[in-house]
Parts: structure tokens; sequence; C-alpha cells
């Protein structure tokens, strides 16, 4: 490894297939010029606690909880005049939450409200954005919804949905979110349970959100109702 003269040289990979019946394998080394990992995580996300564990409730909970990007149209009585929880910095997150907003968009008699929780923050002024550019990036999409995603997280502390109607925003070049889209953005903030209040019969349920720079149990809990 870190060999010049190795960039040259063929790839050889270990690969192991299971029987049908499971019981013995086959051992397979395989030579390519190539290799593209494809596996990748979608469908398989991380827990959502501290540490790569479950938060408090969040195994109980699953039920609640997706974790691929959905499909808000065909669903879109889970989504309209409800409360969405998206959590992450990922690209899922990004196109959820775009889908969202082109959602509350084609249903202006309907509200849209979105939660966005990030450990990291949207920290422009310091050359850190929450997406950062990737230089020669061959999907074109990406770079536009990291621009959406950093325009949201910056718009009026994080409040979009005080932005007005579909006007366009000079600086970013993006259409504004309809009013009824409603999107508040809780940077550096880490997951810590899940509950729910019994006497709720509408399915809500909430989520104990702690800022990740406060270690110790002072720390301040910012609770917030989330709507199935």
């Amino acid at each position: 490894m870190g060999q010049i003269r190795r960039k040259d040289a063929s790839f050889r990979t270990f690969v192991t297939t299971k029987s049908d019946h499971g019981n013995s394998e086959k051992e397979d080394m395989i030579i390519s010029d190539a290799v593209v990992d494809a596996s990748g995580t979608y469908g398989n996300g991380n827990w959502l606690g501290q540490g790569g564990i479950p938060a408090l409730g969040e195994r109980y909970f699953s039920a609640n909880i997706i974790r691929t990007i959905p499909n808000v149209v065909e669903d879109a009585i889970r989504y309209l005049n409800k409360t969405t929880a998206v959590v992450g910095s990922g690209y899922s997150a990004i196109t959820t939450i775009n889908k969202l907003k082109e959602l509350a968009a084609a249903n202006t008699a309907a509200t849209v409200d979105v939660h966005w929780c990030t450990r990291r923050g949207n920290d422009v002024a310091e050359g850190k954005p929450l997406y950062e550019k990737i230089e020669n990036d061959p999907l074109p999409q990406r770079e536009t919804l990291s621009k959406l995603a950093n325009a949201l997280a910056s718009s009026n502390n994080g409040c979009a949905g005080s932005s007005v109607g579909a006007a366009t925003d000079e600086e970013t070049k993006f259409e504004r979110p309809a009013t009824n889209f409603r999107l508040l953005y809780h940077p550096r903030v880490q997951l810590e349970s899940i509950s729910s209040n019994a006497a709720n019969s509408d399915g809500t349920i909430n989520l104990l959100l702690r800022d990740v720079n406060e270690l110790d149990q002072s720390a301040t809990d910012q609770v917030r109702a989330i709507q199935d």
C-alpha cells in the first residue's frame, strides 16, 4: 500500500459463497483491473444514539422510523399536516427534505413541518459548511442538493418556513420554500431518547435532543414533539 508501482497492479478479491443449504462454503480468488464497492449502507442505517448505539426507546419505536428515502408522494397522508423529524446530514437526509418541500408546494392547502437534527453545524463563516463541495463531482445533482441543504440550514436561523412563496433567493438561486413548508434546523444535537405520551391517540412521539458539546448531566435538554 502507498507505493506508486502498485497503481498498475491487478486487484485480488477473496470471495466466499455459501451453498444452497448453508452448511458449506466455496472460496474463490477473483483477479480484476478494478473493484467497485457498491455494497453500500442504504437501508442499514446507523443507530441514532450517541456512539453508534440505539437511543433510549429507539428499538421500541422502530415502526415510526424510516431508514431509507421515503416515497412521500405515495404516502402523503403520513406527512401532510404532520411534523416529521429528519436526523442526519447525509445525502439521504437532504433528499428527503427536498421531497417534503416539493410535497408542500404541490399541496398548498396543507402544511408540512420538518425538524432537521444534525450532529454537525453549518459553519459557513469558518469555511466548514454542513455539506462541503466535492471538486469535479461526476454527480451534478449531489452538488445541487448540497447547495440546497446549506441554504436551508442558513436561512433565518434554520426556520425556512418564514420564506415567502415561490420567490427566488438571489444569493443561492434556489426557489424559496412555500410558506406551508416549515423547517426548523437543530445543529449540533444528539438524539438521546424517543418516547410517547400514552394519553395521545394521534401517534405523537417525543424526541429528547442533547447538545453534543455538553457531556455531563447538566446539559440543556431540548424536547421536541414529533408527529408521526
